[in-house]
């Protein structure tokens, strides 16, 4: 554990200062994407050396967060910063209390360590299978091997108020892992004490507090969009970005996206379903709305991120050849100008794209670029159920007043609840049986950008 104050400034300005090049530098410019080949950004390759190394490879810059800065983030945020950074041989954590007071780690467990710990977490969601009543998963484990890593280390350097607020900032492939469901040697999951939420680098969150001040300063105006996709067009991808056929429409879109317009239908806004729903209608309406709700199928495309897309009803006639097979891509995202607030992507792993040094570059990106505050996406295929449970509680919530990451968090303990009380039961070939508390149904969902 590393002892020195002036070690966790001089560590935190470093990786902030990678960090911050090509991230900002597109979010400050808003420079339209060139199509169609699509961006790349070379990956950051971090040395086994000092955290200094630890940069995103880019000629493009703009002045990153100083240590300073991000005090006075964590200060204002009233919230406990959490930066990770991961080389070959070790993992670095830098805390800042809402105090402003600098604190940290360092754990040994190296780059590939992580890699299998977290793979095996994305895998287990694939199967999204039911157990036997009294039986767990064998990988449930996991998030208990996973908590000793990245939170215990640090444990006496957080809050110890319950639902306090907790600002992650992660490092590759950690942008793979949902905080909220790292379980302590107690059985208690991390939401049950926390509220989580994630930025790609401290300095984002001055462009995202602006983007949510301009979209507050507008009438509030809903735009809520369901599209189940035919089976031959529907498409999603698995864990490693292969895209696989998906084996019918998603049933549970339309449901999902009609319970959330009952909770809204006093408010002004727009509800597109099927046909409806065209990639030039939405993306026209993205652009007069404050509070986005997409329920469809999505892809990412791990060697073209800005190619990753939602799947909508298709513009036959459209010049696009995105837009007549139905894509809304990252890129068209790009050049949208998007005045959101919130913008829920419920869809197949819509927080997922390639891992760079400054952050996941992909849709979740392209929103952010487009000018909205905080998108909640996905970190892997999400199942029907609980899905529509989780987002209609998650929306009453925030009517109800509760920030962003207050309200998720509520809605996933409200759900881990009636999990585990038996309450919720899924059809099966073996009859109703209850679903399981298990992670896989509950913590996919991730809040990023302003809390």
């Amino acid at each position: 554990m590393t002892s020195s104050p002036q070690g966790f400034l001089s560590a935190t300005e470093a990786m902030e200062d990678g960090r911050s090049r090509a991230f900002l530098d597109l979010l400050a410019t808003r420079g339209k994407v060139t199509r169609p080949a699509a961006p790349t950004m070379a990956a950051a390759a971090p040395s086994a050396a000092p955290l200094a190394a630890v940069a995103a490879d880019s000629t493009d810059y703009t002045a990153p967060s100083s240590a300073d800065d991000m005090a006075g983030l964590a200060r204002s945020l009233q919230s406990t910063l959490i930066s990770y950074s991961t080389t070959q041989d070790a993992l670095y954590i830098v805390v800042v209390d809402p105090a402003g007071r600098f604190s940290g780690a360092r754990v040994k467990a190296g780059r590939e360590k992580l890699r299998r710990m977290i793979t095996l977490t994305q895998d287990a969601s694939e199967r999204l299978s039911i157990a036997p009543a009294g039986k767990s998963p064998p990988e449930d484990g996991i998030w208990q091997r996973l908590y000793v890593i990245l939170t215990e280390p640090i444990v006496a350097f957080l809050p110890r108020k319950r639902g306090a607020l907790l600002t992650i900032i992660p490092h590759g492939l950690l942008f793979r892992l949902p905080f909220c469901a790292l379980r302590d040697r107690n059985g208690h999951y991390l939401v049950e004490r926390y509220a989580t939420y994630y930025v790609p680098v401290a300095a984002v969150l001055r462009f995202t507090e602006q983007n949510e001040r301009r979209a507050r300063e507008r009438q509030s105006r809903f735009l809520l969009v369901s599209y189940g996709g035919p089976a031959a067009l529907a498409r999603c991808p698995d864990s490693r970005g292969s895209p696989t056929d998906a084996p019918a429409p998603l049933a549970g879109a339309k449901a999902e996206v009609e319970a959330i317009h009952s909770l809204l239908k006093s408010q002004t806004g727009m509800l597109l379903e099927n046909q409806q729903a065209s990639v030039s209608a939405v993306a026209r309406a993205m652009q007069h709305s404050t509070m986005i709700h997409v329920a469809s199928h999505g892809a990412f495309d791990e060697s073209h991120p800005f190619a990753s897309f939602l799947l909508l009803a298709p513009d036959r006639h459209s010049s696009s050849a995105a837009f007549r097979r139905g894509h809304l891509t990252a890129a068209e995202i790009f050049d949208l100008r998007i005045p959101a607030d919130l913008v829920v992507l419920s869809a197949c792993q819509t927080s997922a794209g390639k891992i760079a040094g400054d952050g996941v570059l992909g849709m979740t990106r392209a929103f952010f670029v487009a000018g909205a505050a905080s998108v909640i996406a996905t970190q892997w295929a999400v199942a029907d159920k609980p899905s529509d449970w989780l987002m209609t509680r998650f929306y009453r919530n925030i009517l109800q007043g509760m920030t962003k990451a207050d309200a998720l968090r509520s809605a996933q303990l409200s759900l881990i609840a009636d999990l585990r009380s038996g309450r919720l039961t899924i059809k099966t070939p073996l009859g109703q049986l209850p679903i399981p508390e298990n992670p896989r149904f509950w913590a996919g969902f991730v809040l990023e950008g302003n809390p």
